[in-house]
């Protein structure tokens, strides 16, 4: 591979070989796609870091909800005689379990088509193209 700051090719003189812009053309398409590699592999690097720090972000967000949930637990029973810590525990993940089902059941229902002006513009193509294949005509116009 070559260093991004290499200096550029020597110029192709005027008295060279007339399939020197063979050779110009590969050496622009292989500039071209040394650029790309670097690019993506810098593009990868970035985004590898981004979805690293999304891992650690999540997981300290699950670490503090969990804490907070036990933390309120235990607050909860302490102003509760007649609950025991395991019943205000077991109410916690009851809740959790509703909202965790009803956001299941909302994923499920059928919602609008995705892409739905795309699908219209293709639907409008192939009667287009129906049009033509029954009436040649019009494709002479």
């Amino acid at each position: 591979m070559s260093d991004p700051f290499d200096s550029p090719p020597e110029p192709v003189r005027k008295d060279s070989p007339p399939d020197s812009w063979k050779a110009m053309a590969a050496e622009f398409i292989d500039a071209r796609v040394e650029l790309v590699r670097l690019e993506a592999r810098q593009a990868g690097q970035i985004a590898a870091q981004k979805v690293a720090l999304l891992v650690i972000a999540g997981f300290c967000a699950l670490l503090v909800w969990l804490l907070l949930l036990a933390g309120l637990i235990g607050w909860i029973s302490s102003l509760q005689d007649s609950i025991p810590w395991y019943g205000v525990t077991l109410i916690a993940a009851l809740l959790h379990l509703l909202v965790a089902v009803g956001a299941v059941v909302k994923l499920r229902q059928p919602g609008d088509p995705p892409f739905p002006l795309t699908r219209t513009e293709l639907e409008k193509d192939r009667a287009w193209l129906e049009s033509l294949k029954s009436d040649p005509q019009k494709s002479k116009r």
